[in-house]
């Protein structure tokens, strides 16, 4: 919510940064270390929100559109990459949490050394706002987080819907309004169905060992 809807954020949230303690038989939250915060512009919030929207839907143009109004610039299709584990011509509609075999023959067409890929990631973070790196290194902390407390959450799922919720922040006008909550109806529709054959995949195959 900090990055997606509110746009002010605490850019080093890991467990030594973070303290919960008793306070009037509440329980309270106390951020420690406070050298990496940062506020997100307000276009940068909002193209952030259009970018994770785009990137569950598999909408390329859009991908590219935002990502390229992030700074970007040619390297658009690796910011994706590096956000949802997927390359731009996987435009299969959902979330995972790792690269597939297919995914990875790809970017092995695209990128012919790690070299490569180490060169060209540099070159996205000289490009990107100073704000949006600090998000990705709030992403990548996250996702840290989430791996070693055994994937608790669908963090995809989450975030995918705080983007959309982010998006409900615009002020816009009657038909904006409607075009808006009809976009956010079947954004809806369509991740809790993946959610949901998600869920199914994982009992099945569990079912059959």
């Amino acid at each position: 919510e900090q990055i997606y809807v509110n746009g002010f954020i605490h850019a080093d949230p890991h467990p030594g940064n973070i303290l919960i303690r008793k306070e009037s038989d509440a329980l309270q939250l106390v951020l420690l270390d406070h050298g990496l915060y940062t506020e997100l512009e307000e276009d940068v919030r909002i193209n952030y929100c259009h970018l994770w929207t785009s990137l569950i839907l598999r909408k390329q143009n859009d991908i590219i559109k935002y990502s390229e109004l992030l700074g970007a610039g040619k390297y658009a299709d690796l910011l994706g990459l590096i956000l949802v584990f997927r390359p731009l011509q996987n435009t299969d509609i959902g979330l995972q949490a790792n690269l597939s075999q297919s995914d990875l023959k790809i970017i092995r067409e695209t990128y012919h050394s790690p070299t490569e890929v180490m060169e060209s990631v540099n070159e996205l973070l000289q490009s990107i706002p100073r704000s949006v790196l600090f998000v990705l290194k709030t992403t990548n902390l996250l996702r840290s987080i989430n791996r070693t407390m055994g994937a608790a959450v669908d963090r995809f799922s989450i975030m995918a819907r705080y983007s959309m919720k982010g998006l409900w922040t615009q002020k816009l006008g009657f038909w904006g309004r409607i075009a808006r909550s009809w976009s956010y109806l079947k954004f809806e529709i369509t991740l809790s169905f993946y959610v949901w054959i998600a869920s199914l995949w994982g009992k099945l195959t569990f079912a059959i060992g």
